[in-house]
């Protein structure tokens, strides 16, 4: 090919095609012609380069002829023939620019189209500006809840969602029936108007004729509406959540939350999730696992956070026994008594389910020891002072054990040991039975939806005939049962460990006397009295 050659209306050119052989000169993609060849055929055509005019009928006012020369050098023989055998440029492909988009609610967003025409030598030429679409509806929109469009391509948002926006118009692919060498000239349709195209049997040689192609380029876009609100999942009911935050929440507790959007809805991709929370996507579940204050948020053009307070982990806790209250009088009473227990309440809650969950922060107990000290005289205080009394002071204390009960001689270390293993006896009593109270304290629950407030929530969960209150109870009823299994009598282990205690006050008489050179003291009558285990007795069965 020699190229594109730009001309002037009425203008004309010589081409010498010898010349171009002889020489060699190249064309434009490098080709020459043999100087061996000598007969061949030439061809020209006059072609558009222009976008095509604003009119429907894009053949008016133009006139595209083409010619075929055939050429003998040596002989110098020319014979022509002229016909339309290159007709208009055709439709190739189209576009929209851009092909994808985003954008937020209220944004005016302009599509363009961009179309490339193929010429009748099958050159596909660059792309251009597609100003005129014609069409009743040439722009649309596939979700006009979304974004609107208008017969410009001007695109205005009016809700979040995706739509697909589409311009459509008609346009032609030419054809052009075939000429052959020596064809004999001729005046062919093609150089009249629209209306003067009439064909009569076949079309003449270099007739154009043209099918219509139907054009449709879309593009994506992609309206991104903000964030209105952030909800959660309450008994299968979306709920607003509340301000200030959702909480405190069970360790472990899994919770949905929505995204609401200001219009429409989100597009694919957005919101986008923080804190806790992560992924994209309208909804969102989350499962809290790790104590404290935590956060989840949503961001689509902008963000909003919500605040949970999660609970500590659910993990059994031990009953703390607190030192025994003793109380010392001159009385004869000796007695130890289960004070009330002191339990810590806590809640948290899972909306998921509409349940507050009762908690135990920390449970405790303590005995009240009463000591009277009236009716002995105490060996450890006030000892013997002549062999009689020695005498007299052994032989009582001796009696402790076997009879089950004080003498005149005592210590108020022997009943105090006494007194601390009823103590023990309701220590191992109380940790034996929390265990299963604590199971069915936190088996307790209550509306989370008619209890709004933790406190409150609380409140209602502790008090009552199945309240957490009733369970402790429960339990220091079962102690007291099991306690009346424990024997309290002579040669019973509370009066073992006092016995204790009395044979070390016996040894220290019997240092005294020696000291003094008392004689006639009798032997320890109880050497090794039973203490051991202080719940030795099998538990009954209880159930909180």
């Amino acid at each position: 090919m020699l190229g594109m050659k730009r001309i002037a209306p009425h203008e004309t050119i010589d081409i010498d095609v010898k010349s171009l052989r002889d020489n060699q000169t190249p064309d434009e993609a490098g080709r020459r012609i043999p100087l061996d060849v000598s007969v061949g055929q030439f061809r020209w055509s006059l072609k558009q380069t222009a976008a095509p005019p604003a009119v429907e009928d894009d053949r008016q006012g133009l006139a595209l002829i083409g010619r075929s020369e055939q050429i003998d050098l040596t002989n110098g023989i020319i014979s022509s023939y002229a016909c339309q055998n290159c007709c208009l440029n055709s439709y190739y492909s189209s576009s929209l620019s851009p092909l994808s988009q985003d954008a937020e609610v209220g944004d005016v967003v302009h599509f363009t189209v961009f179309q490339q025409d193929k010429d009748c030598e099958g050159v596909i030429g660059p792309p251009y500006i597609r100003t005129y679409i014609p069409g009743v509806a040439p722009w649309s929109s596939s979700n006009t809840q979304a974004a609107t469009v208008d017969s410009s391509g001007t695109v205005t948002t009016v809700g979040g969602g995706d739509t697909t926006i589409q311009a459509a118009w008609f346009d032609r692919i030419y054809t052009s029936a075939p000429c052959g060498p020596g064809s004999p000239e001729k005046q062919t349709p093609c150089q009249g108007t629209k209306n003067s195209l009439v064909w009569i049997n076949a079309p003449p040689c270099g007739a154009c004729s043209y099918t219509t192609a139907y054009p449709h380029p879309s593009a994506v876009l992609s309206v991104i509406p903000h964030v209105q609100k952030i909800q959660y999942k309450v008994n299968g009911v979306w709920t607003d959540v509340p301000y200030g935050g959702i909480g405190p929440v069970c360790n472990g507790t899994s919770i949905d939350f929505m995204a609401i959007p200001t219009s429409g809805s989100f597009p694919s991709g957005k919101p986008t999730w923080g804190g806790d929370a992560s992924g994209t996507g309208a909804e969102k579940t989350v499962t809290f696992s790790t104590a404290g204050s935590r956060t989840v948020s949503a961001t689509s053009g902008n963000t909003l956070s919500t605040s949970v307070t999660v609970g500590p982990v659910n993990a059994n806790i031990g009953f703390t026994w607190l030192s025994p209250n003793i109380t010392v009088d001159s009385g004869s009473v000796v007695q130890t008594l289960k004070a009330p227990t002191i339990a810590d309440w806590d809640a948290c809650a899972d909306p998921r389910l509409n349940l507050w969950r009762l908690r135990v922060l920390k449970v405790s107990g303590q005995t009240d020891i009463l000591i009277g000290t009236g009716g002995y005289r105490d060996a450890s205080t006030s000892p013997p002072t002549s062999q009689a009394e020695a005498i007299d002071a052994v032989t009582e204390m001796n009696r402790y054990y076997p009879e089950g009960g004080r003498a005149s001689w005592h210590t108020y270390a022997a009943s105090l040991a006494h007194e601390m293993h009823h103590n023990s006896e309701w220590i191992c009593e109380g940790d034996h039975f929390w265990p299963q109270t604590e199971s069915a304290i936190e088996s307790i629950t209550c509306s989370y939806t008619t209890y709004t407030t933790k406190a409150a929530a609380i409140n209602n969960m502790r008090l009552g005939n199945s309240g957490g209150i009733q369970k402790i109870l429960n339990m220091v009823t079962a102690a007291g049962t099991y306690q009346s299994t424990l024997s309290d009598a002579a040669y019973s282990r509370p009066y073992g460990a006092g016995q204790v205690v009395l044979n070390g006050e016996i040894s220290n008489i019997r240092n005294l006397a020696s000291a003094n050179g008392w004689m006639g003291l009798p032997a320890t009558a109880n050497p090794n009295p039973l203490v051991g285990t202080p719940c030795y007795q099998p538990f009954q069965t209880y159930n909180p």
